[in-house]
Parts: C-alpha cells; sequence; structure tokens
C-alpha cells in the first residue's frame, strides 16, 4: 500500500524526476501524523519486508522489533550474498534474479515485491 504524506515536523518535501513524490500527489496527501498512525497500526506485532527498512522507519519516526523485520539488504550481507552491507535493491535483483529494476522512474510497490521475490529465492 502507497500513501503519499506531506513533509512532517522539519522536514522538508522532496520531488525527484525519478523516484519519491510527484507534486500533483502530495497535494491532497494526509498530514505526517495521520500517515505515521495509519503505518504503525498496519505493521503492529507483523513481519515487515522490505529493503532498507531503516530509512522508511526513520522517516517516520517509528522503530520495529528486529525479530519482526525482513530487511534483504541486511540479510544479503549477512549471507555473503554481497560484499557490502550497503547494497542497493537494483544491484541486488540484477545479481540474484538477472532483473533491470528502478531505471527511471520506479514505483516503491514494485521495488517492494522484488525485495520480497528476493528475500524467498535465497530464503534469507
Amino acid at each position: 500500500m502507497e500513501w503519499y504524506k506531506s513533509a512532517g515536523p522539519g522536514q522538508r518535501c522532496l520531488c525527484f524526476p525519478y523516484s519519491g513524490p510527484f507534486i500533483h500527489l502530495s497535494l491532497e496527501a494526509d498530514s505526517f501524523e495521520i500517515v505515521q498512525r495509519k503505518v504503525a497500526d498496519l505493521v503492529k506485532d507483523k513481519i515487515i519486508i522490505g529493503h532498507a527498512l531503516h530509512h522508511d522507519l526513520k522517516a517516520l519516526l517509528l522503530s520495529h522489533p528486529k525479530r519482526l523485520t525482513r530487511d534483504t539488504q541486511f540479510y544479503s550481507y549477512k549471507a555473503g550474498i554481497c560484499k557490502s552491507n550497503r547494497v542497493a535493491l537494483r544491484v541486488l535483483v540484477q545479481q540474484e534474479l538477472d532483473l533491470t529494476i528502478q531505471s527511471g522512474e520506479h514505483s516503491s510497490v514494485r521495488s517492494f515485491f522484488k525485495a520480497l521475490t528476493t528475500s524467498n529465492s535465497e530464503r534469507v
């Protein structure tokens, strides 16, 4: 699920040509607090899967138990799949699935499914 939020306290809104929010999507965006509460309620007591999840959690000022977190960036390094503990998702997917992603405009939803596929293919 993808939500668009207005900039939170002390944050500035950045719009990038290939990634991140578009201006037209942020015009009717929920407040930071509403999105933060929605996400917190959605992930409570659930396993979350993604890539470099610490960035998302930090942006939302949230924490999540490590035992309920499956981060392909962390596990790819721990399993010895990659030499760097800061590998980009597009590099990991190219290496493990022989697919090209995130070239030009891309969707966080598509990135999630590639992270999930990578996680399942390696059982990391």
